[in-house]
């Protein structure tokens, strides 16, 4: 799956559903290696410990993908790519 499916930006909402943990890469950079690990604070909180960050990527934020990661978006979502119709 990526990014745009039919009528949804992700297609979890199809199912009017709110994961408790989003996990994106791949389309998110556009071909650049990227990902997004995407939680409420609190459980963003219990993963701050044990191992401390442990959640993270060692070679993650690299300033390059994360500005195609912005660009592919803003392309996603400013030029009608994305269909919204309910």
């Amino acid at each position: 799956m990526g990014f745009a499916g039919p009528a949804n930006f992700s297609h979890f909402e199809h199912f009017n559903i709110i994961p408790d943990i989003l996990v994106l890469a791949k389309a998110m950079g556009g071909g650049m290696p990227v990902g997004a690990f995407i939680a409420s604070k609190k459980i963003m909180d219990m993963l701050a410990s044990l191992p401390e960050l442990g959640h993270i990527t060692t070679f993650g934020g690299h300033p390059v993908c994360c500005a195609a990661a912005l660009a592919s978006l803003e392309i996603l979502l400013s030029g009608n790519l994305i269909p919204m119709q309910k």
